[in-house]
Parts: C-alpha cells; sequence; structure tokens
C-alpha cells in the first residue's frame, strides 16, 4: 500500500497536470505542485479547503454531481467546469474524477484537471469566425442581387450587422468626393441609445482633419484603443471625436483597384498606390467604453470593407452607365429629329432650287450665255452635293435608329452579294479579288453587315494606284472571343498619322476632284461595327495599300 502511494506521490509531483486528492466530506487533502501554474495558488493553500470554493458559482450543481458520483463508485470522464483561480480569475478545466478506495470501501475521490483555456477559446475564436463568415456569405448574397438604391440599403445593413456582431456602438462609411478634397458621411448605422452624427459631416474639406486624412491614406488601417491620445498634431480630431463621445476607433481604408491592381500595403506611402483609388473608409465607434481590437477581429473586418468597398464601387459604375445610357437615348432621340428634319425640312427647298435650276436650263438656258449656264450649272452641281451629303447623314444617323434585329448571318453569302453589286468597277478596273471562307454570325443585321463589306471593298476599288491592277484579299481569323475580318488592297494606302480622321464624317484626305464621294463611307462602318459590339481598325502605308480589320464578338451576349 505505501509502495503505490509513493508511486502515486511521484507522478503526481513531475505531471504538468493537476492532480488532486479529496475527502468523503469534500475537503481537499492532497494537490501536487502543478496548483501553483493552473490554480494561481500554492497547493499548502488548496489543501484542507473545501473543493467547492474554488469552483464557479454557475458550475457548481456540475462539480458536486460528479463528486457524488465518484464517492459512490462510479468515474466521470473528461468533463468541462469553470474554476476559480487565485486573485479571482477564471479558467476553464477539463476533469477525471474517481473513487478512492480502501478494502473495497470509498473514502473518497481523486482526478486530474487541465487547464484548456486556450483550447476553448480557440473554439470559441473559430465558431466566431464561422458566424461571421456566416453572415458575409449572407451580405455578399444581397450585394450580388442589389441595384440601384438597394445597393445603399444592403450597405446600411451590413454596417448594423457587423457593429452588432462585435458589439460596437456606431459603424458608417465615409466617401471622398470626386477631386479627393471633400469627405461625407454617407451611411450609418447606431446601437439603440447612441445618437447619430451622420449630418455633421456631410461636404466637409478633408483640411480639417488632416491627421487622419493622412492616416487613412498612409496605412491598411488605423486603431486608435483611446482617441485621448491623440498626439497634438490631431488637435482638431480629439475635440470632433469627443464631441462625438468616441472613446476608441477603428478606420479601415477602402481602397478601388484600376486595371486589378491590389490595394497597397500598410506603410507603403506613395509607392505602389499609381494604380488605386481611395474611395473612403469603413469606420467603427465605441463610445460607451473603451476597447481594443484584437487582430483577428481587424482581419475579420477587413473582409467586411472589401465587400462594401466592391459593392459601392460596381454602384458607381452602374450609376455611370446609367447616366450614358441616358445620355445616348437623348443622342439617338436627336438623331431621329434630325433624320426627320433631313428628310423633310432640308430635302423640300433642295427639291425646289434643282427643280427650278432645271426648268430654267430648259426654258432660258439659251439667254443665260455661256457665263449664265456655268453660274447655273455650278448651282445645280452644288445642290447634287448637298443632296448626297444630306443623304449620307441620314444614312449614318439611322444606322442605331434604324437598324434591323439581329438574326443569324451567314457573311460569304452577303459577301457574294456585294461582289455582284460591284461587278462593273470590278471588270472595269480587271481587279483581283479573293475571299476566304467567312464566318456565319449567329446575331447581326444583315443588311449593315452588306453595308459594312461593300463599304470596304468599295474603297479598296475606289483607291487603287493608277496603272496597277488592283488585288483586295477578304480573310478571316477568330479566337475564342472575336471574330476578325480584314480586308487588305495593294492601293495607294495612308498615313497612320491620319488614323483618327479617316473615322470621321465627312473627313477626306484626298480631294474631290481626285475621288468622288463625301467622306462619310467610313463613320458609317465604325458606326455599324459599334452597334455590333465590335471594333474597326485600319493600317496603311502610302503607296503600298491598307488592311481594315473588323473585329466583332463570337457571343453577342
Amino acid at each position: 500500500m505505501q509502495a503505490a502511494e509513493e508511486k502515486f506521490r511521484s507522478m503526481a509531483e513531475t505531471s504538468l497536470d493537476l492532480i488532486f486528492q479529496i475527502a468523503a466530506d469534500g475537503r481537499i487533502t492532497y494537490c501536487s505542485p502543478a496548483a501553483g501554474k493552473i490554480m494561481k495558488l500554492p497547493p499548502e493553500k488548496i489543501v484542507g479547503t473545501d473543493f467547492r470554493t474554488h469552483v464557479s458559482p454557475e458550475d457548481l450543481g456540475k462539480a458536486q454531481r460528479a463528486f457524488a458520483a465518484a464517492i459512490s463508485g462510479e468515474s466521470a470522464r473528461l468533463w468541462e467546469i469553470n474554476l476559480r483561480q487565485g486573485g479571482g480569475s477564471t479558467f476553464v478545466g477539463e476533469v477525471n474524477i474517481g473513487p478512492i478506495k480502501e478494502n473495497g470501501r470509498v473514502v473518497g475521490a481523486q482526478g486530474v484537471v487541465r487547464d484548456v483555456s486556450a483550447r476553448r477559446r480557440a473554439a470559441l475564436e473559430l465558431a466566431r469566425q464561422l458566424m461571421f463568415q456566416k453572415m458575409v456569405a449572407g451580405i455578399s448574397t444581397r450585394f450580388v442581387t442589389a441595384t440601384g438604391t438597394a445597393i445603399h440599403d444592403a450597405v446600411e445593413e451590413a454596417l448594423a450587422q457587423s457593429g452588432a456582431f462585435f458589439s460596437l456602438d456606431r459603424s458608417y462609411i465615409f466617401t471622398f468626393s470626386e477631386d479627393g478634397n471633400l469627405i461625407s458621411n454617407s451611411h450609418e448605422w447606431c446601437a439603440p441609445g447612441i445618437a447619430s452624427f451622420k449630418d455633421r459631416v456631410q461636404q466637409v474639406p478633408c483640411s480639417e482633419f488632416p491627421w487622419i486624412i493622412e492616416q487613412v491614406h498612409r496605412e491598411s488601417f488605423v486603431h486608435l484603443p483611446d482617441v485621448s491620445k491623440l498626439p497634438l498634431a490631431a488637435a482638431a480630431e480629439r475635440a470632433e471625436f469627443a464631441a462625438q463621445e468616441i472613446k476608441s476607433l477603428l478606420l479601415l481604408p477602402l481602397w478601388v483597384a484600376d486595371g486589378g491592381a491590389p490595394p497597397p500595403a500598410a506603410g507603403a506611402g506613395g509607392n505602389g498606390r499609381e494604380k488605386v483609388r481611395l474611395l473612403g473608409f469603413l469606420g467603427y465607434d465605441a463610445v460607451r467604453r473603451q476597447r481594443s481590437w484584437r487582430d483577428e477581429e481587424i482581419t475579420l473586418l477587413k473582409v467586411m470593407a472589401e465587400i462594401i468597398t466592391g459593392a459601392l464601387e460596381r454602384n458607381r459604375i452602374e450609376e455611370e452607365l446609367e447616366r450614358k445610357r441616358r445620355e445616348l437615348a437623348r443622342s439617338n432621340a436627336d438623331l431621329t429629329d434630325f433624320a426627320y428634319i433631313a428628310s423633310h425640312d432640308l430635302q423640300e427647298p433642295l427639291r425646289k432650287v434643282t427643280a427650278f435650276g432645271d426648268r430654267l436650263e430648259q426654258k432660258y438656258g439659251e439667254q443665260l450665255g455661256d457665263k449664265g449656264r456655268d453660274y447655273l450649272a455650278r448651282m445645280c452641281n452644288a445642290a447634287g452635293r448637298m443632296q448626297g451629303l444630306i443623304d449620307d447623314l441620314l444614312l449614318y444617323s439611322r444606322v442605331n435608329t434604324r437598324g434591323a434585329e439581329f438574326a443569324e448571318v451567314d457573311l460569304g453569302e452577303v459577301m457574294g452579294e456585294v461582289l455582284e453589286a460591284l461587278e462593273r468597277p470590278i471588270e472595269e478596273l480587271a481587279a483581283e479579288i479573293r475571299v476566304d471562307e467567312l464566318p456565319v454570325l449567329p446575331a447581326a443585321d444583315r443588311r449593315q453587315m452588306h453595308s459594312l463589306l461593300q463599304n470596304l471593298v468599295g474603297n479598296a476599288l475606289k483607291y487603287h494606284r493608277p496603272g496597277v491592277k488592283p488585288e483586295i484579299r477578304v480573310e478571316a481569323a477568330a479566337d475564342d472571343r472575336w471574330w476578325e475580318i480584314r480586308v487588305s488592297d495593294n492601293g495607294i494606302g495612308f498615313d497612320d498619322k491620319y488614323l483618327d480622321r479617316i473615322f470621321r464624317p465627312f473627313q477626306r484626305l484626298h480631294g474631290r476632284s481626285e475621288y468622288k464621294g463625301s467622306g462619310i463611307g467610313l463613320a458609317i462602318c465604325k458606326k455599324i461595327v459599334e452597334r455590333h459590339g465590335g471594333e474597326l481598325g485600319a493600317a496603311g502605308r502610302p503607296g503600298a495599300g491598307a488592311t481594315f480589320t473588323v473585329r466583332l464578338p463570337r457571343n453577342p451576349n
């Protein structure tokens, strides 16, 4: 018996866990040296005391039931209770307890206590993070489906949920003006009983709060556990925080990346920020009591800042697109009005000029003399050119307003129709035209595709080099996203420095005496291609021909 007792004591003395023995009346009769670390009390301060005095009140019933079971001869394994330490603090202990028997009779209980506070904290933190992730997933889902004013409602909800999750008093969004000189409180949530100060900060010059603005631009977050300890340079900020009764705050910059550039790292200064823009910042206030944010909490709130940044930027882009859509609608309406004026009000007097000019020549041509007839011819020619300009303007204005519904279009068939329409100039010039297999477009305006190809091939014929047989090649290529149709020739070409001019309406590189036309054909081509969601480009060299490249999306949707 004595040998067993000595072996038990030897193991207990070296154990990192607390080993204890309790008499049947509840008094602790033995406590291993690990008590100093685990209970924050030396063993001699514990021996002789009732075990119940070391148990937190909320777990006293659980401890007494386990002790009673041990005294009755049963064992309890791996149960957790909150235990008191010296100094009044508590910890979570994992306890094993069983009976002590002598000659078959239970005389007490003995067991082991292991401090599992760290494990419990880790489990709670993991559960907390999972709850936060679930909350973020819900917020993200709402942002995905929200449009217009619903995005702002979703931001308010995100502020409320994240503020309440971390038991904070106020959460908000501050945004900068477009020039970065003004700041406004755009969104805010306040806990019950906390005053709102949203109206206090609207269109306020950033120069009024230089210290905090500099911090937001420079750091990945601004953590102020005690705002009363701000430096002298932050006197204006300290006064404003005092007015709002803020004791602690956390600010998270809302960086918007341009072209996929990542947000800047903390302390990066101006480096790496050329491709990012500071939209504003997300803020959290502690008003009723001071608090400090742990690194894990800041990391989670950074995720919230990124989600809100994406939502606000998407809303800005959508608003910009809507503004441009309205502008385009107004522009199309103006074009429609112009088309009506051009087809009615402008053409009617022009027809009369032409008609009376013809009558004048028929009835009084002999009396006008050579000079008079020359003047009359010039007038009629000018009227004819004016009629051509009006007709071309109508074509240009109606690309978007009078286009047909998109349907499947076989460009090979359309190209055959174009060559048939251009048969006469092709034969006159003995032009050689080679056409590769052209694609079938799933959605296009057939009439406009005909106009596009006829303009490009017609230009290649028109701008041929004198004395040189025209050679024109129409070919197609494709990648995952685009069809590319190229029309190349060996004509007079052009200098690339005029590339920006050739697609503008009525911009000519040559005089009317050299080449006929109003100079609007390529402008119409460009407008047609853009209506189909594509791009029109060109490359040329004087005396060495030109190549026009049409890029059309393979999936118009």
